[in-house]
């Protein structure tokens, strides 16, 4: 995924780590990277998915890189292919995918190019690092399931204590708290994105009854999850592409 945020701020939850976005911010996302993002109804720009089977192509980075892009020759540049891939999009010309993916190549260029300096800067993974990447990404398969941080510890062959401690130095939140954020993550997107139940959307997550689904929401989010679904089908969203 591959976030541009052109006006207004939002936040970015990558992997557990909470980032603020302000104007003019790129983001890049590679595949199986636990994420979230809350924008304010200012925000406008544009989320291009890319397309999994191009990477090794593309050789694009496989961890998360977000930088401010503050020079206006750059900023046109990525203003540019984006609207050529909305025009592409909008349109159903012959050789559309195949135009598609020549903008997903030059985007991917771009990303490189003036990504590099963030890349270059990021810091060697350390056990701890490498720890809440292998939790990230069990919590990404199992967030769906009745499994307790125990379980997961159990799984990554450290005590849950020690999964704690880590969770609350990174995150300042024990290791169960992280699984929850996760899931109410989903439960948010499903409430509004989709028309399923309340209760369908409790048991698809996993929780015993719809009670208790409704009680966690409500304590994670200060809403309950008719009022959110209520609340996030009326803030405009910032400008979303289709897959390329």
């Amino acid at each position: 995924m591959f976030f541009w945020v052109s006006k207004g701020t939002g936040r970015a939850q990558i992997n557990g780590t909470t980032r603020g976005i302000s104007p003019n911010t790129a983001v890049f996302i590679p595949a199986g990277t636990v994420h979230g993002f809350e924008f304010a109804a200012t925000a406008a720009g544009w989320i291009i998915a890319l397309p999994h089977d191009l990477r090794p192509d593309l050789e694009l980075p496989d961890f998360p890189v977000q930088a401010v892009i503050t020079r206006r020759e750059e900023q046109t540049e990525l203003i540019a292919i984006c609207d050529e891939i909305s025009r592409e999009i909008g349109q159903d010309l012959t050789g559309r995918e195949l135009a598609l993916r020549c903008h997903a190549g030059l985007l991917s260029v771009w990303i490189n190019r003036r990504l590099a300096a963030a890349i270059e800067a990021r810091n060697p993974e350390t056990r701890a690092d490498r720890l809440m990447r292998r939790f990230a990404q069990l919590i990404e398969n199992r967030y769906a399931t009745n499994d307790s941080a125990a379980d997961y510890a159990r799984t990554l062959d450290v005590t849950p204590t020690h999964l704690t401690r880590v969770c609350r130095e990174r995150f300042g939140k024990p290791a169960t708290a992280v699984i929850q954020d996760r899931t109410i993550l989903e439960a948010r997107r499903k409430l509004a994105f989709s028309d399923e139940r309340i209760a369908t959307i409790a048991e698809m997550l996993g929780f015993a009854t719809p009670a208790y689904f409704t009680r966690l929401f409500t304590q994670k989010t200060g809403t309950s999850p008719s009022e959110f679904r209520k609340r996030a089908r009326k803030i405009p969203e910032l400008g979303r592409l289709d897959s390329v």
